[in-house]
């Protein structure tokens, strides 16, 4: 099974990726600067600093999940080290001493709600690894990734983009420009959601032995089932204007032919049949290289949040 595909690649069930969530944007702030925000400017970008100050432990965790290891033992080690309660708890701090102007004080208080949310799970995370539980580990890791999606699905373009500034705002509410006119945001609007809805559901480290995947297929794939259809009827229930009628067909089939194939992993990895499980992942690797090569250029703005995250 695949999630959203990359420009030039399509991410499976097998590729490596991080345990942890990322809150992306580039730069650092020191905390004994962090000051009470006058203008809306000098918030946001506190909110890019500290957001980067996490992002930094985030990127080394990711770093460390790419390199292959001698025993588990090591993996689990190493991504401990990386210190993910310390950043987190940094993070919360920095964003607690922002005082935000009065336009972004609901986005301010989703916030920290978040950053009190990544701490917990940070904590266990921490157990996880001590307890050398990479199911459980990766169970903390799509936590996190919900509390994230939920943030980004509720906050207002401006401080999305502030959050999650290196997406290039293609996980945020769509801003103006956008072709298709009410199609095209409502085309980017189902295809957001289903990005964020499924981020973390397809995070298999390459670590995991065939038994052990298939115990984390047991648990992700109802929610990827879930998403791939719901999002198919959103699309198909839309009317494309005519010169994005032959992208829009292609999403539809896509999204069918693809909980179809999600349908037949979930079934697949009951029997524990793992060949017909891996081959069931090429397939739908196809399925999407076939969405990609149908997409004409004019529709890649609308199509962003599906790409996620870009090249």
């Amino acid at each position: 099974m695949v999630g959203p595909r990359q420009r030039g690649r399509v991410v499976t069930l097998v590729a490596a990726t991080a345990l942890v969530v990322s809150a992306c944007a580039n730069g650092s702030v020191d905390p004994a600067a962090a000051e009470p925000s006058q203008e809306p400017e000098t918030y946001l970008k506190a909110v890019a600093e500290i957001s980067s100050d996490f992002d930094a432990v985030v990127a080394s965790i990711d770093e460390r999940m790419q390199q292959v290891y001698a025993t588990r033992e090591a993996l689990l080690t190493a991504v401990a080290d990386a210190g993910i309660s310390g950043a987190s708890q940094s993070a919360l701090a920095k964003a607690e001493a922002l005082t935000p102007t009065d336009e972004f004080e609901t986005d301010h208080q989703a916030w920290i709600g978040h950053r009190v949310t990544i701490v917990d799970l940070a904590a266990e995370l921490d157990v996880a690894l001590e307890n050398r539980d990479l199911q459980e580990a990766l169970a903390v890791n799509g936590a996190m990734l919900r509390s994230r999606s939920s943030l980004l699905l509720t906050t207002t373009r401006e401080f999305c983009l502030a959050f999650a500034e290196s997406d290039s705002g293609d996980l945020c509410v769509a801003g103006d420009g956008l072709p298709g006119g009410q199609y095209g945001l409502d085309a980017y609007e189902a295809l957001r959601r289903y990005t964020l809805d499924t981020l973390g559901l397809f995070s298999f480290p390459l670590d995991l032995s065939p038994e052990e995947r298939a115990v984390r297929l047991n648990t992700v794939q109802p929610g990827i089932e879930r998403a791939l259809k719901d999002t198919g009827e959103k699309m198909a229930e839309l009317d494309p204007p005519s010169e994005f009628a032959d992208d829009h067909a292609a999403f539809v089939r896509f999204f069918d032919e693809q909980h179809q194939t999600a349908v037949a992993i979930t079934a697949a990895n009951a029997e524990r049949d793992n060949t017909e499980v891996l081959r069931l992942f090429d397939e739908s690797g196809v399925v999407g290289d076939r969405l990609t090569d149908s997409l004409s250029q004019e529709y890649e703005p609308i199509a962003a949040p599906f790409f996620y995250p870009p090249d």
